[in-house]
């Protein structure tokens, strides 16, 4: 069956993306297709267009992008879960359920654990997987363009898990990119001391619009581990850091800014 051609960004090898019209293809038992409205640009995204592939969630040729939001246009048959019209966003990943990890509550280390990328197109098939366990509906309040921050901000969220921020606490946030500031947020609300440290000034200003009590230009200080300290209790240091640039140069920083006994994220 012959559905016609979509325009999709193709991802064939290292800083080589192309603009392409693709075959769409007809939708098989469990799956849906839906109308893209939002895409997004993450880290992985640009390591992946860097290097060329990644090595468990895409290979070339393949099409590229997997943070989104958008409308269901269509269902697969027998398909009740979802409706077209519905607003959705989506997991980049949908685990098996089934292995031993899974079964220890660890879906992240799925033996099975497959992905969803195509974000960059006019559409996208959300495989049965997905559509059953990694799709999620859009509330009325929010718009599809903040809907598409539900991955990243999941990250964010995983990451307070793992290292629980508490109100009183003073928290060091190094780097103010989109993770960055949704740590900033998500640590005001806990009720922590924020200390934000980073560039741009339209990231400055939006940290302190976030609650950030204390918005540092990084590449005003001279020192920025004694100015970090010098902010805090005694000059003891932050109770915990979040390091949210990914170089060597700020996981030293947090290490050295963290008070004795505190914590690095």
């Amino acid at each position: 069956m012959n559905l016609g051609t979509m325009q999709a960004a193709v991802l064939h090898g290292s800083r080589d993306v192309r603009l392409e019209q693709v075959p769409l293809r007809p939708l098989s038992p469990g799956e849906l297709r839906v109308k893209i409205d939002t895409a997004l640009t993450c880290g992985t995204d640009v390591k992946v267009y860097r290097r060329g592939e990644h090595a468990r969630m895409i290979q070339p040729p393949a099409l590229f992008g997997h943070e989104w939001a958008g409308t269901v246009m269509e269902t697969s048959d027998g398909l009740a879960t979802w409706q077209v019209g519905d607003r959705v966003t989506g997991a980049n990943s949908a685990a098996c359920t089934l292995c031993q990890f899974c079964k220890l509550g660890r879906s992240e280390l799925c033996e099975d654990l497959q992905f969803l990328n195509g974000a960059y197109a006019e559409t996208i098939v959300v495989p049965a997987r997905f559509a059953e366990r990694s799709l999620y509906k859009v509330p009325s309040y929010l718009s599809l363009q903040e809907a598409a921050l539900v991955e990243p901000l999941a990250c964010v969220v995983r990451g307070l898990e793992l290292m629980p921020v508490n109100a009183g606490e003073t928290v060091a946030i190094l780097g103010l990119g989109p993770i960055g500031l949704l740590f900033v947020r998500l640590a005001v609300l806990a009720g922590a001391n924020v200390i934000a440290v980073g560039r741009r000034s339209s990231r400055l200003k939006i940290a302190r619009e976030f609650g950030a009590g204390v918005v540092l230009d990084e590449a005003t200080l001279d020192d920025p581990c004694k100015t970090v300290r010098e902010l805090t209790p005694g000059g003891n240091g932050p109770d915990r850091v979040i390091e949210a640039v990914g170089t060597p140069k700020t996981w030293e920083l947090a290490i050295a800014i963290v008070r004795k006994a505190g914590a690095v994220n």
